[in-house]
């Protein structure tokens, strides 16, 4: 273990994060997924900020905003665990105090790699699909992959993020009031920022008249895949367009050299059963949860920020 320079956690705005030792860190970091890149990072969000343990020890992403007279940490958009990347062992219990000490709540997925056995906080599930092994998904989703080849459905790379952010904003944009014009714009830029990097997979089905009716989007790193977005439109619901595109986009994922899939988990009953039954196992992973207003926050305003 490196011994520390003395200093501790800091916080820094995106214009004050050295790039070079960003990247070293993430080097030298056991967990690393594409959520703590930087890339990725300013895709989702132009002003994110980061923690910083010493000189760049360890670092980890954040949103930090202002409510009224309240200070608030999330992660942003589209960023599903946050690490931290530590080059070195990191202290949960140090972490929990800077953030007490900083802000009045937060609300930060972690990654459970990192602190394994850190004490009791909330736990959020995702599925992961071991991809090896897969064929053809169960139950359910057969009669709907079977109900997309009788309707003739095609499947088709989409070309570039507008196209994938335009069906998005259109089909699933209702659905989702926190998600603006801004959103939009930014999941355009993530699509193509992964497209031109070649971590990519974004793919749509086509019905008989080549009208896009279901879109879906993934990250790809290493033997790992990570769904990011997806959605069917109204025509797409009622003929299994959903289902059969992202059956499709496994087999593609698995020619790629994908061995696992995380589908970035959902607390909503319905979407953990479409995961399930496409053979994803349930993981769980910790939600650091704290601060002097989180204390006094009553439970149903809390699972608005979960």
């Amino acid at each position: 273990m490196a011994i520390f320079d003395g200093s501790t956690w800091r916080l820094l705005d995106r214009g004050e994060i050295s790039k070079q030792a960003w990247e070293n860190c993430l080097e030298k970091a056991r967990v690393v997924h594409p959520f703590l890149r930087l890339w990725y990072l300013d895709a989702c969000h132009p002003s994110w900020k980061a923690l910083v343990y010493g000189s760049y020890y360890a670092v980890m992403p954040i949103l930090a905003v202002r409510k009224g007279p309240f200070r608030v940490a999330l992660a942003p958009i589209w960023v599903q665990r946050l690490g931290p990347a530590c080059a070195v062992k990191c202290s949960a219990d140090e972490l929990r105090q800077f953030l007490r000490r900083t802000f009045s709540l937060y609300v930060l997925p972690m990654d459970i790699n990192v602190f394994p056995q850190s004490g009791s906080y909330f736990q959020k599930p995702t599925y992961i699909l071991d991809l090896r092994h897969y064929e053809i998904p169960e139950g359910h989703h057969v009669r709907l992959i079977k109900k997309a080849q009788k309707n003739a459905l095609g499947v088709a790379k989409v070309s570039t993020g507008k196209e994938f952010a335009d069906f998005f904003w259109l089909h699933r944009a209702d659905q989702l009031p926190a998600f603006k014009a801004i959103h939009k714009e930014r999941l355009a830029m993530l699509v193509d920022n992964s497209l031109r990097r070649g971590e990519g997979l974004t793919i749509k089905a086509l019905d008989k008249s080549q009208t896009s009716v279901a879109m879906a989007f993934f990250i790809q790193q290493d033997s790992w895949a990570f769904f990011i977005e997806g959605t069917p439109s109204a025509e797409g619901r009622s003929v299994g367009a959903m289902t059969y595109l992202i059956h499709e986009a496994l087999l593609r994922l698995r020619q790629n050299g994908v061995n696992w899939v995380d589908f970035c988990g959902s607390v909503h009953p319905g979407v953990a059963k479409f995961y399930q039954r496409f053979g994803a196992v349930p993981s769980m992973y910790p939600v650091f949860t704290g601060g002097w207003l989180w204390s006094i926050l009553p439970h149903q305003l809390r699972k608005r920020f979960l």
